[in-house]
């Protein structure tokens, strides 16, 4: 009887010193100063990311979606203005919108699309307003686009308002495992870990059975352009010179290794663009193994898969200065995303090219290319990018350039 008398009191005498020794938390509720707390409820905060003031002391900047709508809204340039930019571009309009309205629905978290004119082949003319970081969010109950602002506080006052009580769980407040979206880009020359290019079969004047079949004779991995597909007939009847097929790495082993991702894009801002025969070709992304991470060689023309990782954009979809999105298929998301090292894709033309379908309507020296900037291109806003969304349960964060995923709680 002693015995478990003794072991009862160790137990008491254990509890009552974790009671007193149990540090407090830096803040408790309504203690957190005015200036410190959070501008919106916990659930509007998209992302955040740790900074550091001058004397050590550690800060959070976060970002949240505001009630400031940003409706439909359009360019403030004259018809004049507009058309004087089009000739500069070369571009054979016919007719050009007086301050141009926005295309909303093409609207992005940091790009607007507006709708510029006509060509005289009844083309829609655009152009795109790309921002390094992102800008917009869309409400999901509404579909309004609102503005995303930004604030400052205190790690210690971060974390005591972002944490998920006992309530917000029995509840669903919050989601336990929320979507946490990272892009990522191609190296620009000099390349360190990843590249784009592309790799060509300029032999002059061969059937289409052999310029589909190589083998490539020159390549290109600095350049600000890449191509979804690039053709050119040959001299001679039913002949073919040029065929481009383009690879793009990747590095995406910030990863977690823990990660189970829900959705991956690559996105494109296309340009330049040519159909002289109305070939109407498609590109989709494909697997890709080349020799090296870093460069494109001759060799990797047949290192390019033939099925199709995205769904198929075709050439009518594409408009000069008009960001396009490729969504991953599931088995890409599996076997194509890389937890640990690179991801590597192809973009390749569909209809023609993996199809091995002459594209016939044969005439000397025609073009036929979808142009895409590529990662050597200055502004991050024009290049080529792979967001990828994934889980590991927790709280998101997010660094500014990365994807905004909203969940319906607010």
């Amino acid at each position: 009887m002693k015995k478990y008398l003794i072991i009862g009191g160790i137990v008491v005498v254990l509890v009552v010193g974790f009671i007193l020794i149990k540090p407090e938390p830096p803040f408790k509720g309504t203690l957190i100063p005015d200036e410190l707390k959070l501008k919106v409820a916990k659930e509007k905060v998209l992302f955040n990311k740790e900074t550091e003031k001058e004397n050590g002391d550690k800060m959070v900047q976060y970002y949240y979606a505001s009630d400031e709508e940003i409706p439909t809204q359009k360019i403030e340039k004259t018809k004049d203005n507009l058309e004087k930019e089009l000739k500069k571009q070369k571009v054979d309009y016919d007719v050009v919108y007086d301050k141009p309205q926005e295309d909303i629905s093409q609207r992005t978290r940091r790009a607007m699309t507006f709708n510029v004119g006509k060509t005289k082949k009844g083309e829609l003319i655009q152009t795109t307003m790309a921002y390094s970081q992102s800008m917009f969010v869309q409400k999901v109950d509404d579909g309004k686009w609102y503005l995303i602002k930004n604030d400052f506080t205190t790690k210690e006052a971060f974390d005591e308002q972002m944490k998920v009580s006992i309530k917000d769980k029995l509840f669903g407040l919050l989601h336990i495992a929320q979507a946490n979206p990272d892009v990522f880009y191609p190296d620009a020359n000099p390349e360190t870990t990843t590249f784009d290019g592309y790799v060509g079969d300029n032999t002059p004047n061969e059937s289409w059975a052999n310029k589909i079949a190589g083998p490539a004779a020159f390549e290109n991995d600095n350049g600000k352009t890449i191509y979804g597909f690039y053709m050119l007939t040959g001299t001679t009847t039913n002949t073919w010179t040029l065929l481009y097929r383009t690879i793009i790495l990747f590095d995406t082993s910030s990863l977690p290794d823990t990660a189970t991702i829900t959705s991956a894009t690559i996105t494109v801002l296309a340009s330049p663009l040519s159909d002289q025969q109305t070939w109407g070709g498609t590109t989709s992304i494909y697997s890709s193994s080349p020799i090296s991470n870093t460069s494109i060689s001759w060799a990797d023309w047949g290192t390019m898969g033939s099925t199709e990782l995205s769904d198929t954009i075709s050439y009518a979809t594409f408009a000069s200065g008009s960001s396009q999105v490729f969504t991953l298929t599931a088995a890409a998301m599996t076997s194509n995303v890389s937890l640990t090292g690179i991801s590597k894709f192809a973009f390749r033309n569909t209809n023609y090219d993996v199809g091995a379908v002459d594209p016939g309507k044969w005439l000397s020296t025609k073009f036929h290319y979808v142009g895409f900037f590529s990662g050597d291109e200055a502004s991050t806003s024009a290049s080529p990018y792979l967001t990828v969304t994934y889980t590991t349960g927790g709280v998101a964060t997010e660094d500014i350039n990365q994807t905004l995923i909203i969940t319906p709680d607010w």
